[in-house]
């Protein structure tokens, strides 16, 4: 990730970004790779114009993932981004609202 504002991921984003590339590994070889390759690309959109994405509720905004099925939820916090979730999108929505 390049400089400037600083893009920290919580424990929990950490943990779900680790579970979805290894499901995706799981099923083909590579796949995983591919995922935290366009998780990590998203975060540094992210840190270079993070207003330009949604609020989905105060506070919080989200980005889309553009292959699979994925949102990753932040906040913005002075010169710092804090990923909150990398939720995917058809499963239990807005559980993540606690993580702020």
């Amino acid at each position: 990730m390049r400089g400037g504002r600083r893009v920290r991921f919580g424990a929990e984003a950490l943990a779900e970004l680790a579970e979805a590339a290894a499901q995706y590994e799981a099923v083909r070889a590579g796949v995983g790779g591919d995922f935290v390759e366009e998780i990590e690309s998203i975060a540094d959109e992210i840190r270079e114009r993070p207003a330009s994405f949604p609020e989905i509720v105060p506070g919080y905004r989200r980005a889309l993932a553009s292959v699979f099925p994925y949102a990753v939820v932040f906040v913005v916090d002075g010169d710092d981004v804090r990923i909150l979730a990398i939720a995917h999108q058809r499963r239990r929505p807005e559980y993540w609202r606690g993580r702020g």
